[in-house]
């Protein structure tokens, strides 16, 4: 039956409302429940929409997504949320998990318009194909979703639990040696410096302007690099400070030109790249492989001095202990940045040479066995929820039966 002959499309205005008020950014994907953190509070919105329990909510905007909301009670929500109300053929948590489907969202996908927002629309999206069984049979479809997606969502969330205590140790692991090494009897002396604490007796305190090349300082880079070109200057952004992201066939690039005035910004292998806007704090090695780029504004070079150990200089680049010295000082609303200066100024633990090369040999080791538990959990959680998807779309498009003790009286008797 085709989708209009099953739901009424309802855009009753509530600009006034007192009601809790629902944002399409509040809904996570593909799992229709509201995002960590968000909480349904009136507001003023002249294009929000009155909703009612059993109303299914779909995502207009990027209906890839996957943005679906089963509603429950009485609420308002934003104009890019579609809402659609079941009429008496239809249990409004069956089309809850159609919407979720392939079938649906491929469709609203597929009959979406725009290149960098696409939408859908009412009129697109009503001329769907949906299977309909009998009221009966949605219900029990609807409950053996209930009862299996459930239960992926528990192994799921205990993924993620184990993801954030192992990320929560490294973490922590860090800390502890780049603030006191690795000899827990060792003597300390305390700093008095924010986020540092007491350490060793025999290490120095230095500013990093100080731990770097006195004939390439700390800077950061090409203010306005223009459009994307193809022959360029590879150029290292605030987003491409990540592992595995420093890459020539990764990074965008400018002309030679434009690069060409920023000549005391660019970065070689061995140098240190730091996020100053943006994701604030993450921090990357310069591979072998990119023999010339240059930095954005958005980017930090920092090119340890001899007598350094780089790798670790960059776990202590990443403390959360040092890091503490620059986050009372960031700015910005929408997107927080740090200060150049701020950064210049930024005050590490010195060890000896000897034991900058044992703290960076364990941190290497210790981190990168839990970045294996951690990356292994990421792609558990992803298959996860390809399984959970699949076993929406294959069970309300009927590819695979109800299990017997979920199917009614009249399955079961074709099934024997």
């Amino acid at each position: 039956m085709r989708l209009w002959s099953l739901v009424r499309h309802r855009t009753d205005r509530a600009p006034s409302s007192q009601l809790p008020y629902l944002g399409l950014d509040q809904l996570e994907s593909g799992t229709g429940r509201l995002a960590e953190g968000s909480e349904l509070q009136p507001q003023d919105d002249p294009q929000a929409l009155l909703c009612q329990p059993g109303d299914v909510l779909f995502g207009k905007l990027r209906p890839y997504l996957h943005k679906v909301h089963n509603v429950d009670d009485v609420l308002v929500c934003s104009g890019e949320l579609m809402v659609l109300r079941p009429n008496s053929q239809v249990s409004g948590r069956y089309l809850y998990y159609v919407a979720l489907s392939d079938l649906f969202v491929g469709w609203a996908t597929a009959t979406s318009y725009g290149v960098k927002m696409p939408r859908t629309n009412w009129d697109a999206l009503r001329e769907l194909r949906v299977s309909l069984p009998s009221l009966d049979e949605q219900r029990r479809v609807a409950d053996y979703l209930d009862s299996e997606t459930g239960r992926i969502d528990a192994l799921i969330a205990a993924k993620r639990r184990l993801r954030e205590v192992v990320s929560e140790r490294a973490t922590a692991l860090v800390d502890a040696a780049i603030s006191r090494g690795l000899d827990a009897v060792a003597d300390l002396n305390e700093t008095g410096i924010t986020g540092v604490g007491p350490i060793p007796t025999h290490w120095a305190i230095a500013p990093l302007a100080r731990l770097v090349d006195p004939y390439r300082p700390i800077r950061y880079g090409i203010v306005l690099p223009g459009p994307n070109v193809d022959d360029g200057v590879p150029i290292i952004k605030s987003g491409d400070v990540r592992p595995g992201r420093l890459a020539p066939g990764l990074l965008d690039r400018t002309t030679h030109e434009i690069e060409s005035g920023y000549i005391k910004s660019r970065v070689f292998p061995g140098d240190i790249v730091y996020s100053i806007r943006g994701s604030v704090g993450d921090a990357e090695i310069v591979p072998g492989e990119l023999h010339m780029a240059n930095l954005t504004q958005d980017a930090a070079r920092i090119a340890p001095r001899d007598g350094l150990d780089p790798r670790w200089l960059l776990h202590a680049l990443r403390s959360r202990r040092l890091f503490a010295q620059l986050e009372s000082g960031m700015t910005g609303a929408a997107v927080k940045g740090v200060n150049i200066g701020a950064l210049r100024k930024l005050r590490v633990p010195l060890p000896p040479l000897e034991e900058q090369h044992a703290i960076a040999v364990f941190l290497d080791r210790e981190t990168a066995v839990m970045g294996q538990i951690t990356s292994a959990a990421s792609r558990q959680i992803d298959l996860l929820n390809e399984f959970r998807q699949a076993l929406i779309t294959s069970t309300v498009t009927g590819e695979i039966p109800l299990p017997p003790e979920w199917a009614g009286d009249e399955w079961k008797k074709v099934a024997s």
